[in-house]
């Protein structure tokens, strides 16, 4: 069979579906539907994409394609598969519905249709590389770009080399979206002059054995993406050799062990750099803003003399600025910012630069100048806003707005500079942050595979690197392991990791691991995800435990979702840079007892982990008290008039005699407390004024009792007091509800701020070894008692250890199995 046609073995009584491009789907007799082409030169993707979009019959599509021809020992498990009595049905005692469970069917489906396509259509490397040779000290491969101009073919040696026996650039740069399509030549070389030309017998076997492939010759085809490709056309020099470490073109791929190995140096690589080179893009697509513009305006900023009289423009003259902020907020977000490797990449390196376009700048500078712009966003909001507004399609671009404080460039510009302590000529002599700190707020960044969320921050953490060692000094709980380890042992062995280490359960409350959809979304039409082979860990069916804090319900959700502006109150745990000081002592210093739930060992399954966590996790805690009623949940920070009512306030009594209610001239301690969560900004004690402040705010009540608060905050006249007492109430609030919660012992009532997934009769329980109170769901599985972690919770007067107080608690206390 060529690789450009495919038909079904008998297609005889099959009906034509639909036809694209060439592209037939017809259904079988047995109803399997099949994937027929027969020239197709439309890109795989896109038209894979047309095919699932293409109309009524798209859901009939999407959940029946494809079944892959198998090999014949498969036949029988197939046909064994299809008898009606042992067909598995999709379990939904977790809330998932037959739909979920078969768009996932569908996903899994057409991964493996990619996948197959894909070898029959790409466009196939003739490279091959030359394994590494450690025992004469080669640790990397340079590349080295030969000269040319213009449309001239891209040319390059690679040369094996140390770290520090060929000076080279590190290119920091976004893969990029789209297919390899643009082929570059490459020529191994054993030094930067000697070309490889023969091989010994020896050599080629182990280049066989490594790399399935024969060796043809020093010389082949690399297919790269049109973002890399126009890197290495910027780089290339008209008359001299330009030398740089590309990742995507300096270690193979299609290697797993080098990869592997090479991922492990990556840190040492960017300290040997001469200089990372941060690559945006040529700023020629569609939505890119103006390179000159851009640096223009960056430029401008670092003017300090002239910056009071850049931002106060006349009227006149205020599009310009408009038109320059736009630009730079468009630059921020540029796809390089949210990426979760940068991190490493720039904060590792000596010297940097960045290159957008043809225009360049030092990173500091750039770095600065986005710090002033973000400095100034109180003068550059309102004009912006007014732009958005009249452009808009959607409020979410007006919302974008106030997004930009937290989009990864703003927050990579920060973290780079509280990262380390340096000495005066640029070495690291201190590392400031503990792995746990770093992956709990580095949120605004992103990676392919959600396992990066920790792997990639590891040679920054202060605990988990020795100074006197050449690589990383780690424990074994977080060590990178892509092949055996699916998520949730990724995930557990972080998390078992963080509490001993603090002797904490807060990275249990702090929202910061992402899921496989977004990768799955990503992968879906990418060829260089394939399926996981026989013995690696298949993650599209695994689901995770509640006890794992998802970081949609973070303060800004994902990465993708943090331009909108805030999703989510921020954490009641809270987080120090550098003290890892806690916000409350819930359970004063007691230290968490725990344990986790393993699979037993299956010699079968051909894994060689020491453990396979089940998913269940064992807590020592007490229970406080149980949720008792609410108000609905305080969307964008409104607080409802049940809210008021369940604290006390008598809405007719406020507007004929300006109190509370009959006998309460003031606010409720209690009530002001809990919707600041008892804390003032930066988590100290709330000011002695945000009670007065509180009562000023009844005054901007609708006439139906609501609070808004973002509306009063708005308002140019409103009170400066009354807005930061708002500001700190919208931030606490947000998405949360306002309950009353019944507490057991000689208290009875109480108020609290509790999770929106929260419903009447869920527990409010105290963790050992957890800063905050939870709220936990009971359920009954197999005659067993379980508990689902609904999340964190605020619970006025029982923050500072008074649950835990005495000794009456200890015959109390239970182990809670989390699932």
């Amino acid at each position: 069979m060529s690789s450009g046609n495919y038909a079904p073995q008998n297609d005889a009584g099959s009906s034509k579906l639909l036809s694209v491009d060439g592209v037939t789907i017809v259904r079988d007799p047995r109803s399997n539907v099949r994937l027929w082409w027969k020239s197709c030169k439309t890109n795989l993707p896109s038209l894979v994409r047309r095919i699932i979009d293409c109309g009524p019959r798209r859901d009939t599509l999407k959940s029946n394609i494809l079944k892959m021809p198998s090999s014949s020992k498969n036949k029988r498990k197939r046909k064994d598969e299809r008898r009606p009595a042992q067909v598995k049905k999709p379990r939904l005692d977790d809330g998932t519905s037959h739909e979920l469970h078969a768009t996932l069917q569908a996903e899994r489906s057409l991964q493996r249709f990619r996948a197959f396509v894909h070898t029959k259509m790409k466009h196939s490397d003739t490279f091959v590389y030359m394994p590494f040779k450690e025992n004469f000290g080669e640790d990397i491969r340079v590349l080295i770009i030969e000269p040319g101009t213009g449309d001239d073919p891209i040319c390059c040696k690679l040369v094996p080399s140390t770290m520090t026996n060929i000076p080279f650039t590190a290119l920091s740069y976004f893969w990029g979206e789209g297919e390899p399509i643009h082929e570059i030549y490459v020529t191994n070389y054993k030094t930067a002059d000697e070309k490889v030309e023969q091989l010994s017998r020896e050599e080629d076997l182990i280049i066989f054995m490594r790399k399935n492939k024969r060796w043809e010759g020093p010389s082949g085809k690399i297919y790269v993406r049109s973002n890399l490709f126009a890197a290495l056309q910027r780089f290339r020099h008209r008359k001299k050799e330009m030398t740089m470490w590309i990742d995507a073109l300096c270690i193979d791929q299609n290697d797993d062990d080098e990869r592997s190995a090479q991922v492990k140096k990556m840190h040492e690589l960017y300290l040997h750099a001469k200089n990372v080179c941060v690559w945006l893009g040529d700023g020629t697509g569609e939505d890119a803003p103006d390179p000159k513009h851009c640096f223009q305006f960056l430029q401008k900023m670092l003017d300090l003399k002239n910056l009071e009289r850049l931002f106060s423009r006349s009227s006149e003259a205020s599009s310009d600025l408009v038109e320059d902020a736009d630009n730079i907020v468009s630059l921020m977000r540029n796809k390089w910012f949210s990426r979760r490797w940068v991190l490493q990449e720039l904060a590792l390196a000596r010297n940097a630069e960045v290159v957008y376009g043809e225009y360049r700048m030092l990173w500091s500078d750039f770095a600065d100048a986005i710090a002033i712009f973000i400095k100034n966003q109180d003068k550059i909001n309102p004009l912006l806003s007014k732009r958005y507004m009249e452009n808009a399609d959607y409020l979410a671009d007006v919302a974008a707005v106030d997004g930009v404080k937290n989009l990864g460039a703003n927050a990579l510009v920060d973290f780079t500079n509280n990262l380390f302590r340096r000495s005066e000529n640029g070495d690291i002599q201190q590392r400031m942050m503990t792995l746990e700190v770093l992956v709990s707020s580095l949120l605004a960044f992103e990676a392919t595979n959600p396992r990066d969320t920790i792997y990639a921050v590891l040679s920054l953490a202060k605990d988990t690197h020795s100074e006197n060692k050449r690589y990383l000094d780690l424990d074994e709980k977080p060590s990178p392991d892509y092949k055996r380890k699916s998520l949730l042992d990724v995930y557990g062995d972080f998390i078992d990791y963080c509490i001993s280490k603090s002797l904490s359960l807060d990275i249990l409350l702090r929202h910061w691991a992402p899921t496989l959809e977004e990768e799955r979304r990503n992968n879906l039409f990418s060829h260089s995800a394939i399926p996981s082979a026989p013995g690696e860990i298949r993650d599209a069916q695994e689901e995770l435990p509640s006890w794992i804090p998802l970081i949609q319900k973070s303060s800004y959700g994902t990465p993708a979702q943090r331009i909108h502006g805030r999703s989510n109150g921020d954490s009641f745990v809270g987080v120090s840079h550098r003290t890892g000081h806690r916000n409350y002592s819930a359970t004063s210093d007691l230290k968490p007892e725990y344990r986790f739930g393993f699979k037993p060992q299956d010699a079968s399954s051909g894994t060689t982990l020491k453990r396979v966590f089940d998913g269940h996790l064992f807590i020592k805690g007490l229970r406080i008290g149980t949720v008792k009623e609410f108000a609905q949940r305080a969307s964008h920070a409104m607080i409802f008039r049940e809210a008021f009512q369940i604290a006390g306030f008598d809405l007719k009594r406020w507007n004929g005699h300006k109190e509370w209610a009959l006998g309460v001239p003031r606010v409720p301690e209690g009530f002001w407390r809990t919707i600041v969560a008892d804390r003032g900004p930066n988590g100290l004690n709330p000011p002695s004024w945000y009670p007065r402040a509180c009562m000023d705010c009844l005054n901007h009540l609708r006439p139906g009792g609501d609070l808004s608060t973002k509306d009063v905050i708005a308002l140019p006249n409103a009170s400066r007091i009354v807005r930061d007492f708002l500001g700190r109430v919208k931030d606490v609030i947000w998405e949360r509800k306002f309950a009353r919660v019944k507490l057991g012992g000689p208290k009875r009532d109480t108020y609290g701020l509790v999770p929106a997934e929260t419903r009447e009769g869920d527990l409010i329980c105290v963790l050992l070894g957890a800063s905050v109170p939870v709220v936990l769901r009971k359920q009954k599985k197999d005659g067993k008692q379980q508990f689902i972690m609904v999340g964190e919770c605020f619970i006025y007067g029982m923050m500072e250890g008074e649950a835990v107080s005495g000794k009456s608690w200890k015959s109390k206390a239970k182990y809670f199995e989390l699932v």
